[in-house]
Formats: structure tokens, C-alpha cells, sequence
């Protein structure tokens, strides 16, 4: 049964690749995707917000950049170590017909890097700016379609890249939260023992 199921999801998950392929082809995102999928290309505008907050609040300006920094390192780092266990082979190594509009990377699969990476950003950044949310997960979903786009991930790659990228970036933040609390109550706590009796 979880066999089938397997098989099925890959089909399925194939046959949307396919589609993008194929169907939603055309010249302006032959331009744009190649571009989008840069990571080079969105320091500037990462870098700018950060400039912003910093000069805005430096304390949280200083506490966004240190934990974008950890976030990334973190979520990179552990779908890194994903690909190793699933070692997944790329659309281009499985269809020889994939007409490549990039270099083709050596690594495996599953998950999607850049898609865990965009959207890591994109949770954390919409805890500093909510208002901003759309923004944010609007270019994480153009990275993410960019990968598809040019053959370089299948959409199950993107979509476990993007999920486990948010869920990582929200345990972290949760954690980084709760950190504070519990050290002041340990603070609280032994002030209050350490007082004789």
C-alpha cells in the first residue's frame, strides 16, 4: 500500500513537472527564471531591509541580521543533510530530453535548497515586518517555481523544501523566544532560594 502510494505521488509529481515544462515554457521566463533563481541576486534588496532596520532600531536591527544569518546556516546545513539520506535523482539525470537552460549541479534532489533557504527567510522576515508577509512569500514561491522551471527540481522537491524550510525557521524562532523566559525565571528562582530563611 505505502508502495503504491509512492509510486503514485512520483507519477503525479512528474507529471506536473512535465506540464511546467512543456506547457508553461515561453520567453520571458527563460529570461526571468535564470535570474530569479540567482540567490546573488537578491543580496541587494536583503541587505537594503537589513540596512533599514538597523538604522531604524539597532538592537533589533542587529537581533534580524544575527538570526537571518543562523537561520540560514541552519535550514542550508539540515537540507543538505536531507539530500544525503533521500539522494533523489534530478529531473535532468532521469529525463535525457530536459533542454537545460543552466549548469547542471551534482547533488541530489530532494529536498530543494533553495526553496528551504527563500522560504526560511521569508518566515522569519514576516515575524519583523507581518505586514510585509505577501511580499516576502511571494518571491519565495518565485524561487521555488524557478527550480521547476528549469529542470533542476522536481515540484515535491520544492514543496518539501519550502515546508521543511518554514517549519525550521518557526521551531527556531519559537525556541529563540522562549530562551529569554526560561533563563530570567532560573534568574527569578535562585535569587529566591539564595534568600536565608
Amino acid at each position: 500500500m505505502i508502495e503504491w502510494l509512492l509510486q503514485t505521488l512520483d507519477a503525479y509529481d512528474k507529471t506536473l513537472f512535465s506540464f511546467v515544462r512543456t506547457s508553461l515554457r515561453n520567453p520571458l521566463c527563460d529570461f526571468l527564471m535564470p535570474l530569479a533563481t540567482d540567490k546573488w541576486n537578491w543580496l541587494l534588496p536583503v541587505l537594503g531591509l537589513f540596512v533599514y532596520s538597523f538604522v531604524k532600531n539597532k538592537t533589533r536591527g542587529g537581533l534580524q541580521i544575527l538570526s537571518s544569518v543562523l537561520v540560514i546556516i541552519l535550514v542550508d546545513a539540515s537540507a543538505t543533510a536531507l539530500k544525503g539520506e533521500a539522494l533523489r535523482l534530478r529531473p535532468q539525470q532521469e529525463i535525457s530530453q530536459i533542454g537545460m537552460l543552466m549548469q547542471r549541479p551534482a547533488s541530489s534532489s530532494f529536498p530543494s535548497n533553495h526553496a528551504a533557504n527563500s522560504f526560511a527567510l521569508a518566515t522569519l522576515l514576516t515575524i519583523y515586518y507581518p505586514k510585509m508577509a505577501g511580499v516576502f512569500f511571494a518571491a519565495a514561491a518565485l524561487v521555488g517555481f524557478s527550480r521547476i522551471y528549469l529542470g533542476e527540481h522536481y515540484p515535491l522537491d520544492v514543496l518539501a523544501g519550502a515546508l521543511f524550510g518554514t517549519s525550521l525557521t518557526l521551531a527556531f524562532a519559537m525556541l529563540a523566544r522562549a530562551l529569554p523566559l526560561r533563563w530570567r525565571e532560573f534568574v527569578r528562582q535562585s535569587k529566591t532560594n539564595s534568600v536565608p530563611h
